[in-house]
């Protein structure tokens, strides 16, 4: 239904859109869920395939569409404006930033040679932000130190200091010599020194540790040139570092390694600032709009400034030329194409789906308004507006580095010889080639420049004259397609970049893939492009080697793979140390090194500092029983608990918090929400909010003790916490138990990749084997009457050692048999383990049987069963009328006695209901005790395992004539009554004179 508002002007001006004029159609699409299968929220991103833009602010001022398909836009008020690419980063003493943790930090090898003499940055600043609260260090390499030089110290070409931070962007021209002037990078190891000056690999921009100060930094590009009075143009003359023109700033670039920043990216987005007074945005298009009626749903890709803003969305319609208003509707209420609310706004992107029908809008809208409300101080960014109707192939990008499986590996080499035994071409006959396995070693190009030094391939670029080529082929470590993975152990030195690394696989019928270039080529996973020396956060590196994990299909690799072409040229020496393939297995959560947080062993909520000096404490409604802390909220009452401690996650931060917790009957996590300190950000535990691993659901409350994985920066909390708010109740009533808090990683899988590498006896065909190392690893073992084989085989071992005539050792998996086993018979039965022998290791003339035995005893102990024999009854009670369910269950007996079927007496606790309660009619009620049973003691069909009372509620009103008490008696019953019952029902007794 619409509601005719006010008529518009219709002005002819436009946007920047999409291709599609229409929706398309495709057979192969299906529709994509706004929610996944645990109801998080995915709403859409924009696919010019199937969608239809409408408007993606691509423009310096709002009302500046002319050439676009708009017709018309506008912007009321003056919080309404068209950002720009820039970096936005906030610092303060409460939160400070590092080196480590920097308001920008990048590695790069754009000057790496100390071609440009000067960086430049452009920026300005906000809210006290001043360069005497900063410092900048420069990164020659990550073998050495950082150079740090406050900013306020540094120097422009004139020798002058660089100038105060405005509101107004200006340039920060820095002399690098003059500025390093005397100064030295000093060696990690050796302690040697380099004379600083315009070389550098990387830079890193932090706030002063000993700064009060707080401030807000806008930079909008950082780059190297030799111009005195520099203007960026895109050439030779300059190299860019960053100009922020993407979403995520943790992302590196051409010649760029990486890039990261405690702050975010501001891209080209609609600003709409409420904070002082409404702000609006309007705009129509005659062409992309739909008033063909053909999408369902219109996106607005939205962010908060702080999150869980609210906006007034307004359709926009033509009605005989002219543009009329439809039904404005808050964001809050907005209903999406699964019929539910819109998630609130957070402080990341999300494109939120509208649904036209489900809102009662007419789909043949031509426009939209978007207003701030006059009742909040709302900021948001708006970055596009389109139509959809979720139509999409789906595909998978990966983000993560997988997990590899150590016991899953094929070394193709290893490089474990005295030279590189390459040929300038083909030699079937090569001696060394064939001593390790290999068809063929060859060196196409450059051959004077690679050699095997250390057990180290090595390219060394600064002597080559010429890019390198090294080939070579193995029929015996092959890979058939069994391995998804072919794994590089690299590491370099001198400026060695994997930049210029490429290579070439090679098939068993030796047809060779494209040449795949290091720089953006090769691929660890789907859309997830290797890693690049001085990466941070990869999983996979060891002082000064890294594991380059390339994925074969995704890089575009021969499915079959005998050898490969390695090529480099550039700078540097570049080392190769492995070459295996390898497949992925599940991540293991390191439950071993977790760090305990708060284990909640006292007695006191907040007990005296002076205990737990580490600790700061604000609580209300909880209180300390059996070891866990409990949040009561009793009656919807608010329960919260605030604490910061140390150890935190603050200096090692791990990825996963953790909470064992459980709830009183009934109580679920509803109303439970939590926010991580100094952010306090807030999260819902029902609301998809928080995640666990792999983006998985927060499993539902339970009456038993459960471990709930939470993964920080995936639910949106402050990975590095020094503390927690946790708060329960207010309309969700019940018990909630929290017995450990602490954080929690992965296993750290290299160890043993490493310790596996080391064992691999590459090849040697000679090798016979020598031993079966029987009695160290094959037991044998006795079960009980009824156990199966399966169960019989489980408890025997899955591998055992054996060795060579060198008295190497290798792991071999078995796999058993028993002969003629019956679970159902007593006696002994003979189990057979077999196995292979692994590559490299020939059998012995005549044979070794490649076996081992054991002997399985089933034994017949069956005893008689402990039951339970009687149970004890409880007293009835009376409550007082309106008394609550919790405090009738209250004043009913905690525990009754049992006899077993020994004649043994247990005392066993009770958990009551109570049928149908209602505290304020009068009458009769049943209430139900059960109790879980002693170890030991089992159930019997014949004997109840509960108890059962009555619980009266008495009359609404008492009669001082009637019960002969004087009003002091029945003030001193309340009394009683309230001290039993801790005053939490109400009583109502009428005093008659």
């Amino acid at each position: 239904m619409r509601v005719f508002k006010k008529v518009l002007l219709v002005l002819t001006l436009a946007i920047i859109v999409g291709s599609s004029q229409g929706m398309i159609a495709w057979a192969d699409t299906q529709e994509a869920p706004v929610r996944d299968e645990a109801e998080n929220y995915l709403g859409r991103a924009y696919n010019a395939t199937y969608d239809r833009l409408f408007d993606n602010f691509d423009r310096s001022t709002v009302a500046g569409v002319s050439g676009s398909e708009l017709d018309y836009a506008s912007a009321l008020g003056t919080g309404a404006y068209i950002t720009d690419y820039h970096l936005r980063a906030r610092y303060s003493a409460s939160t400070p930033t590092t080196a480590d943790s920097a308001l920008y930090k990048v590695g790069s090898s754009g000057n790496a040679d100390g071609q440009f003499s000067f960086l430049v940055f452009e920026m300005r600043g906000f809210e006290g932000a001043s360069i005497d609260d900063l410092v900048l260090a420069f990164r020659l390499d990550d073998n050495h130190s950082l150079i740090h030089v406050p900013f306020n110290e540094l120097l422009d070409p004139d020798y002058e200091p660089m100038p105060a931070l405005t509101e107004d962007y200006q340039l920060y021209v820095i002399d690098l010599i003059g500025s390093l002037a005397d100064k030295e990078y000093i060696h990690n190891t050796s302690g040697d020194v380099v004379p600083a000056g315009n070389q550098m690999q990387g830079l890193h921009l932090y706030q002063d540790g000993d700064s009060v100060g707080e401030g807000v930094l806008n930079i909008d590009m950082i780059y190297y040139t030799n111009d005195v009075n520099p203007s960026y143009t895109d050439s030779p003359s300059y190299f860019l570092l960053d100009a922020f023109e993407r979403e995520a700033v943790n992302a590196g670039g051409p010649n760029v390694w990486w890039r990261d920043s405690v702050g975010y990216i501001i891209g080209k987005h609609l600003a709409l600032d409420g904070s002082t007074a409404v702000s609006s945005y309007e705009a129509t298009s005659a062409t992309m709009n739909n008033e063909d009626l053909a999408y369902d749903n219109v996106v607005l890709r939205l962010r908060g400034m702080q999150g869980a803003e609210d906006l007034e969305i307004t359709p926009i319609y033509d009605d005989a030329g002219s543009n009329v208003y439809g039904t404005a509707i808050l964001f809050s209420e907005l209903l999406g194409p699964d019929a539910q609310l819109l998630p609130t706004l957070t402080t990341n992107f999300m494109g939120y789906v509208v649904n036209f029908e489900e809102n009662n809008w007419d789909k043949d809208v031509i426009g939209f308004r978007v207003d701030t409300l006059e009742t909040e101080s709302d900021f948001v960014y708006l970055d596009a507006v389109y139509f959809t109707n979720m139509e999409e192939e789906i595909e998978v990008v990966d983000t993560e580095y997988v997990t590899l499986d150590p016991n899953d590996i094929v070394v193709f080499d290893n490089f474990e010889r005295d030279t590189l035994g390459a040929t300038p071409a083909y030699d079937p006959n090569n001696p060394v080639a064939l001593d390790h396995g290999f068809n063929f070693i060859i060196g196409y190009a450059g051959i004077d420049y690679m050699d095997v030094f250390d057990n180290e391939l090595v390219f060394d670029a600064d002597a080559a004259t010429t890019h390198m080529q090294y080939t070579s082929t193995s029929f015996a470590r092959q890979n058939n397609g069994d391995y998804e993975y072919v794994v590089f152990k690299v590491r370099g030195e001198n400026g060695a970049s994997l930049n210029t690394f490429r290579i070439a696989s090679i098939d068993v019928n030796d047809n060779r893939s494209d040449v795949k270039w290091g720089h953006s080529e090769l691929y660890s996973g789907a859309g997830l492009l290797t890693p690049h020396f001085g990466v941070e956060d990869y999983p996979y590196t060891s002082g000064d080697y890294l594991y380059l994990i390339i994925n074969i299909a995704e890089t575009g690799l021969t499915e079959t793979i005998s050898g490969f072409d390695l090529f480099y040229s550039g700078e540097g020496q570049l080392y190769i140390d492995q070459i295996f393939y390898a497949n992925s297995q599940e991540k293991a959560l390191d439950e071993e090194n977790s760090v305990v947080f708060e284990d909640f062993d006292r007695t006191d909520v907040a007990p005296d500092p002076a205990d737990y000096p580490n600790y700061w404490f604000d609580t209300g409604n909880t209180f300390i029983e059996d070891g866990a802390l409990v949040l009561d909220a009793t009656d919807n009452q608010h329960a919260y608990y605030r604490t910061a401690a140390y150890p935190n996650n603050v200096d090692e931060p791990l990825p996963f918090l953790y909470i064992t917790m459980k709830g009183s009957a009934g109580t679920t996590l509803e109303s439970f929400r939590m926010h991580t300190i100094p952010t306090e950000d807030t999260r819902f535990f029902n609301a998809g909010h928080l995640v666990g691993i792999d983006g998985e659901p927060i499993p539902a409350l339970t009456e038993e003790y459960q471990t709930y994985i939470i993964d920080l920066e995936a639910s949106g909390l402050d990975v590095q916490m020094e503390g927690y708010g946790l708060f329960f109740g207010d309309w969700g009533e019940g018990m909630l138990y929290i017995q450990e808090t602490g954080f929690m990683g992965y296993v750290d899988t290299l160890p043993a990749l490493e310790t596996t590498l080391s064992k691999v006896q590459l090849y040697n065909p000679t090798k016979e084997i020598n031993q079966i190392d029987v009695n160290n690893d094959v037991a044998n073992v006795t079960v009980d009457l009824g156990t199966t084989e399966a169960n019989v085989i489980g408890m025997l071992p899955t591998t055992i050692t054996i060795t060579d005539e060198d008295n190497t050792t290798y792991d071999v998996t078995l796999a058993w048999t028993i002969a003629d086993y019956n679970a159902s018979a007593a006696g002994t039965y003979i189990a057979t383990g077999v196995f292979e022998l692994p590559e490299g290791v020939v059998q012995t003339d005549p044979e070794t049987p490649l076996e081992v035995s054991a002997v399985i005893t089933v034994e017949d102990d069956s005893i008689d069963e402990v039951t339970l024999e009687t149970v004890a009854g409880v007293a009835d009670v009376e409550v007082a009328f309106g008394t609550t369910l919790q405090n009738a269950i209250n004043v009913l007996a905690t525990s009754t006695t049992i006899e077993d079927s020994e004649g043994i007496e247990h005392t066993v606790m009770l958990t009551w209901t109570i049928a149908d309660y209602d505290g304020t009619t009068a009458g009769d009620y049943t209430a139900t005790g059960t109790f879980e049973l002693p170890e030991g003691v089992e159930a019997n069909p014949d004997v109840e395992q509960s108890v059962t009372a009555t619980v009266t509620v008495l009359d609404e009103v008492v009669d001082t004539e009637d019960t002969g008490l004087s009003t002091g008696a029945i003030v001193a019953i309340i009394l009683g009554i309230l001290g039993v019952v801790g005053g939490a029902a109400m009583y109502f007794i009428v005093l008659k004179k």
